[in-house]
């Protein structure tokens, strides 16, 4: 990870920005070790409680810097939903705040800025999104690399089983197991009940030594890696 940071183009102080959840704080921590042993400065914001203007409008945190070069641990769906709260129309310009003093910074303010550098960009955004698995499975049907996947259960995934899956969840939450007897097999809540759901063709794990293996699942640097897991869901709270 480190050696990945040192040939990216990320600026000298690098502001790692988590919501206030436990396990991104786990996150938040990791990314910091690795980027000091990068070379890089930081500052982690629990938050956005510390992000202010100063008297230019420009984006400052508590300590008075500059922020220009985020590595974020927030979804970019939460910073979509804060533009469909403001948005009167379904194309209307993106309300991005130019600072007064007296106004509050919200997440659209910084990831959205064209002087901060996201990592995490926001071409993620397409790919990282499950509603486009439906649309890649129409376009190369059978493709030894996909699943059968459908905004709606059809008949042959009543035949294999299925997993429902938020198009924008995360972190293996509200996702549902099902066989071809129509039996849930597991299950799992979380925030992301009220969501669209993608419906996908049934494909275990290798099981072994009782965990269950994702190969190649992650990258780092142009590295693969991957991670196991005890329960047939891969989430945050269940690693091993």
């Amino acid at each position: 990870m480190a050696g990945a940071w040192k040939h990216s183009r990320a600026r000298p102080f690098v502001h790692i920005m988590q919501d206030k959840d436990i396990e991104e704080n786990y996150h938040a921590q990791f990314m910091e070790q690795a980027l000091h042993q990068a070379g890089f400065e930081t500052r982690i914001l629990r938050g956005l409680d510390e992000l202010g203007w100063d008297a230019a409008g420009q984006l400052i945190d508590g300590e008075g810097r500059l922020v220009n070069c985020v590595w974020k641990t927030w979804a970019w769906e939460t910073a979509f939903d804060q533009i469909r709260e403001v948005s009167d129309r379904e194309f209307a310009a993106v309300p991005i705040r130019t600072g007064h003093p007296q106004n509050e910074v919200r997440l659209i303010d910084v990831l959205l800025r064209p002087e901060v550098l996201v990592f995490e960009p926001l071409w993620t955004v397409i790919p990282g999104n499950k509603a486009i698995l439906p649309i890649l499975w129409s376009l190369f049907p059978h493709h030894r690399y996909l699943l059968d996947t459908d905004f709606t259960v059809n008949d042959e995934l009543v035949k294999t089983g299925y997993a429902v899956k938020p198009i924008a969840g995360r972190c293996g939450s509200n996702i549902d197991l099902v066989s071809h007897h129509e039996e849930v097999l597991d299950k799992t809540s979380g925030k992301f009940a009220e969501q669209k759901n993608i419906y996908q063709q049934l494909w275990c794990l290798p099981k072994v030594d009782g965990k269950y293996i994702q190969v190649c699942t992650f990258t780092v640097g142009g590295n693969y890696g991957g991670r196991v897991c005890a329960v047939m869901i891969t989430g945050h709270q269940k690693r091993e």
